[in-house]
């Protein structure tokens, strides 16, 4: 009976931990995105996004466009046929520009007990990306935090685990990833499936931020855009086929 109660209580918690919102709803010929915010109950009307530029950020012979964060050209990374990786040092890798609504589709790789992630809405801090990240992570052999769900692969770095059947990753091959941003709604795909999804400024996302190491920082969950990045968590890495569309909000009758 104990033990029933237990995985009771442990179930609930894990509902607690995560997404609290429905996925947005995709229309694969016009390459729209429309989801419903949650913040406001009594104003519900849909808001659609559209894309506008497609960039293919493995489409390149060097890293040109990427720095360390401070402007700086990046040592311990390289890209070869179209693959990025992690080869040393300690800086993490910064795409040019900032950006806002978007989605970010890239297959990766990490090695044996590895960590990484993906950074977006980034900034550099003490030469680290700092920001909201797709945690990238060897879930199988992992050391760090290995009995906490939400530092798992896909989650939501340190605010929410992803949702149980999205896993696991495969540690042997490429995983397929995806996060979507526009506007407050975010979510994390991991090879097909929804992991995480989840609105910023709601009362369930600023009670996730208060109880985590992200409070530290003021301007968490505060940007209207920022950088995105690969982490270089001193393990091997790859990233292939990374592509980012920008989206723009359209004013339409189903929202504003």
């Amino acid at each position: 009976m104990k033990s029933i109660y237990l995985a009771i209580l442990m179930l609930c918690a894990a509902i607690s931990f995560a997404a609290e919102v429905k996925p947005g709803v995709s229309d694969s010929k016009s390459g729209s995105f429309t989801f419903t915010p949650v913040q406001n109950p009594k104003d519900l009307a849909p808001i659609r996004y559209v894309p506008e530029k497609t960039i293919i950020l493995t489409d390149t012979k060097d890293l040109s466009d990427w720095d360390n964060g401070e402007g700086a050209p990046i040592s311990g990374w390289e890209i070869k046929n179209g693959v990025i990786r992690r080869i040393g040092g300690k800086e993490d890798l910064f795409y040019k520009g900032n950006y806002d609504n978007f989605v970010l589709e890239f297959e990766f790789q990490v090695s044996k007990e590895g960590n990484s992630g993906v950074f977006y809405y980034a900034w550099c801090s003490k030469k680290k990306a700092r920001g909201f990240e797709y945690q990238i992570i060897d879930d199988i052999h992992r050391r760090v935090h290995p009995d906490f769900e939400r530092f798992a692969t896909a989650g939501l770095y340190t605010l929410y685990h992803r949702y149980y059947d999205a896993g696991p990753m495969n540690l042997k091959g490429y995983n397929k990833a995806k996060i979507v941003v526009l506007g407050n709604h975010i979510e994390h795909w991991l090879n097909g499936k929804l992991a995480v999804s989840v609105q910023t400024g709601t009362q369930n996302w600023k009670d996730h931020v208060a109880k985590s190491r992200l409070s530290e920082y003021p301007e968490f969950g505060k940007m209207k855009s920022g950088r995105i990045a690969f982490q270089n968590h001193d393990h091997e890495v790859f990233f292939r086929n990374v592509r980012l569309t920008s989206y723009r909000k359209e004013s339409s009758e189903i929202g504003k």
